[in-house]
């Protein structure tokens, strides 16, 4: 679990921060996002991010709560309380961003299976993984 400071920032200073931050991104070419990625963010961050936009995109899907954490290893409570975020709008943007062409739908779900896995092989044949292929609806 990532460490946070129990020292809390005002309001203000929280978004004047974030502002800068989002624009670090925006103003960047994907390789140096990449990169800024791999510089910033530890392995169990990048995988908590991972994990966070796999849950908001079945939820979007319409998969229940129940199906969403089963599948991906989290907690029931986090799968709710992304889809209470999605309904009221939160995420809007996030769902829209991977319609666009430049997101690769078939790429980024096959990286979440090499996650669930570990990087681990399927050793035990395709049906392993058929849960979660029944889930997203994935011919093999």
């Amino acid at each position: 679990m990532t460490n946070v400071s129990k020292n809390k920032l005002d309001d203000e200073t929280q978004q004047r921060l974030f502002a800068q931050f989002s624009a670090l991104f925006a103003k960047s070419s994907q390789k140096e996002v990449v990169n800024l990625f791999e510089a910033l963010f530890t392995d169990s961050e990048k995988i908590m991010f991972m994990k966070r936009l796999a849950v908001i995109l079945m939820v979007a899907q319409g998969h229940s709560t129940y199906a969403v954490a089963k599948s991906l290893h989290v907690s029931d409570k986090t799968a709710r309380d992304v889809k209470a975020r999605l309904i009221s709008g939160v995420y809007d943007d996030i769902v829209t961003s991977t319609k666009h062409k430049n997101f690769d739908s078939k790429k980024f779900w096959a990286s979440i299976e090499v996650l669930l896995r570990l990087g681990m092989p399927s050793y035990s044949g395709k049906d392993r993984w058929k849960g979660l292929d029944r889930t997203l609806n994935v011919k093999r």
